[in-house]
């Protein structure tokens, strides 16, 4: 089976997002984040990457960080400045005014890897096909989705597509099964008990129009574990 993974994003898109999250951007470079968010899978899942990693710091109680992160952090945004607060104390909200204490949190999650968070499904759906050829798993916990390819494969040089269907909306992709046979995307609001997830054979890559193209070769209900 021929497979297409999304890219992961660019350097560039990574801070964008993180900074949408943080809520840096303005107006105008927020809403265009927005469209591409609802376009881009890709997007999505980072969206809910920086959220995971961010959770853990809204709620935590004040606490000094360990010195090494400060100079790591001011070396990144402040190379030269970072010499002269090398014995300054952890105010930065204070000495650098807020924005650019925001700048410095953003900057100290990006050149950071978000710690893992456990993934515990809440909803489920098994999709078929009618003669039993191509079956498909797929799991979600509120903020992810995995598809796992159990039994058949797409039709040669096609890939795989799942697509989600709630109600009377049109079928929202949620991403192309990958050469390995998995999909992770960012779970869609719209993904409730009731909707439905469709696998439908498509081009390389994925439709190119943005809505299915080919045949629907499983279907699954969405259930709530």
């Amino acid at each position: 089976m021929s497979a297409a993974v999304p890219p992961r994003p660019s350097d560039d898109d990574r801070a964008l997002v993180g900074e949408y999250v943080l809520g840096l951007l303005e107006p105008a470079v927020a809403r265009a984040v927005e469209d591409r968010l609802a376009a881009e899978p890709a997007l999505r899942a980072e969206r809910a990457a920086w959220e995971e990693a961010l959770l853990p710091v809204a709620e935590a109680p004040e606490a000094a960080p360990p010195r090494a992160l400060r100079r790591r952090v001011e070396a990144a945004v402040f190379p030269e400045e970072a010499r002269a607060r090398r014995r300054a104390p952890w105010g930065l909200a204070a000495l650098l005014g807020a924005p650019a204490a925001a700048a410095v949190l953003l900057a100290a999650f990006f050149f950071a890897e978000p710690a893992p968070v456990p993934f515990v499904p809440t909803h489920a759906a098994s999709l078929a096909a009618e003669d039993g050829s191509l079956a498909l798993e797929a799991r979600a916990d509120g903020r992810r989705l995995e598809v796992v390819l159990a039994r058949g494969a797409a039709p040669e040089g096609r890939d795989l597509e799942i697509w989600l269907i709630a109600g009377g909306a049109a079928p929202v992709s949620l991403g192309v099964v990958g050469g390995d046979g998995t999909l992770r995307a960012a779970v869609p609001g719209a993904l409730t008990p009731g909707a439905v997830l469709a696998a439908s054979e498509e081009p390389p890559g994925g439709s190119p129009t943005g809505a299915p193209t080919g045949a629907v070769l499983a279907l699954g209900t969405v259930t709530q574990l």
